[in-house]
């Protein structure tokens, strides 16, 4: 069995969508000759745990590496489980943060993940390291230990770094910074995984040869276990249509357009008012909430509030039609995949030309402006009928095979196997 040791700093029991995508490669990697050992931040505080994640990897005999870290969630120990700031105060500590500390307020945690990699990887042998960002600390960390122990590096951008849209670059100086480290790290990392073509052209436009020489593409995807272990749940007898999202809003991405759709669409369709149920997942801000009194919405909406992944797949079966909404195309959310695992209905209130647009069709699904309220009612009202024919589309079999987590942690072994052919 080869070695692959593992720089994570969110993995669980944090929870969170940044957790899933390496626990899958994690999870999955021994089944294709690769033994993961996992450098992790230590117990913090943070907006979501998820202490079923957690059993898993230890029912896994996963070996996981906690440090001590300096950063704003591992100061909040105390209380380990806190509320999401309201957007507005969020945006305004980001803005200060990004003055100060480069690449990001997970710097603090270098010097304790690279003492611990470095005992690692004295006491041990491996034959690759695998870093995942964000936080970019990560790839700082894992870049340095390959150049002092002759090892591969594999850095893995679940989003961008550099052209992160929602990244405020105080000066072009701070850009500048930036960049001159993300081009460090592509030079030295032996190659580079990518989880959405939305990453990979702006890196390629950037840097040229020294990505695209490097660079794979390897999607989020969904964990087929989980859905195989709920699948009971799919076929339920009810009298309402669920209209389900999962994850959170933050940034330019709201559920007012949406909330402002139903609301037209109760007033010019009456009957559904006691037919249809909107369901939310995950952290939902007090902002937010208050848009359901704003469309007068009270009577249909549930907010499950942040639930354990496991229970998070059970209501995604439950429910009828799994909705996004994303204002920019800058990235490809795991929710997206989630959502073809549980075989249901996909609305994409997204840029009906993007990366999101052609997975969503590509599943059968519904694509509409994430804005063009108009055009929502009238996809939602079409959707309804088609939902009490019992005729909603889904993505296929050959769709969801190409997003099974699984699947594509056998691509990444087959990186690993490769670069490790290569330094023989």
């Amino acid at each position: 069995m080869k070695k692959i040791l593992v720089f994570a700093y969110y993995f669980p029991p944090l929870g969170l969508s940044g957790v899933q995508r390496t626990l899958a490669f994690v999870k999955y990697l021994p089944s294709f000759g690769w033994q993961p050992t996992v450098i992790t931040v230590g117990d913090i505080g943070y907006y979501a745990h998820d202490n079923e994640l957690l059993k898993e990897v230890e029912s896994l005999g996963i070996r996981v590496i906690r440090t001590k870290s300096i950063d704003p969630h591992a100061m909040r120990k105390a209380k380990r489980t806190y509320a999401m700031p309201k957007e507005y105060l969020r945006k305004i500590y980001s803005t200060l943060t990004e003055f100060f500390l480069i690449p990001d307020t997970k710097i603090g945690w270098k010097r304790y993940a690279l003492a611990a990699g470095i005992k690692e990887l004295t006491e041990d042998n491996y034959d690759c390291l695998f870093s995942t960002a964000p936080p970019y600390t990560s790839h700082l960390v894992a870049t340095q230990l390959g150049s002092m122990f002759s090892l591969p590096v594999i850095t893995d951008y679940r989003d961008a770094w550099v052209d992160y849209p929602f990244k405020r670059y105080i000066t072009p100086i701070h850009k500048y910074l930036h960049q001159k480290k993300e081009k460090r790290v592509l030079h030295l990392s032996s190659a580079i995984v990518v989880a959405a073509e939305s990453i990979y052209t702006p890196m390629m436009r950037r840097y040229n040869d020294l990505f695209s020489s490097k660079a794979h593409v390897i999607p989020q995807g969904y964990d087929p276990s989980y859905f195989m272990n709920n699948i009971h749940n799919m076929s339920l007898n009810k009298d309402k249509i669920i209209f389900t999202y999962s994850g959170v809003f933050y940034e330019n991405r709201t559920p007012s357009y949406f909330f402002d759709a139903i609301a037209r669409l109760l007033k010019t369709y009456p009957k559904y008012q006691s037919k249809i149920e909107l369901w939310f997942i995950g952290v939902f801000r007090d902002e937010h909430k208050v848009l359901i009194e704003k469309y007068g919405l009270s009577d249909i909406v549930k907010v499950w509030g942040y639930l354990p992944h496991q229970q998070c797949v059970e209501l995604l079966l439950q429910s009828d039609v799994l909705w996004a909404m994303m204002i920019d195309d800058c990235s490809t959310p795991g929710k997206i995949f989630e959502y073809i695992g549980a075989q249901k209905h996909i609305l994409g209130c997204v840029p009906e030309n993007g990366a999101m647009a052609r997975i969503i069709r590509q599943c059968n699904g519904s694509v509409v402006s994430p804005d063009d309220v108009p055009q929502l009612v009238k996809t939602i009202h079409t959707i309804l009928q088609k939902a009490e024919a019992n005729i909603l589309p889904i993505a296929s079999k050959e769709i969801r095979d190409m997003y099974d987590r699984e699947k594509l942690t056998r691509k990444l072994a087959q990186i690993f196997d490769n670069l490790i052919d290569i330094s023989k």
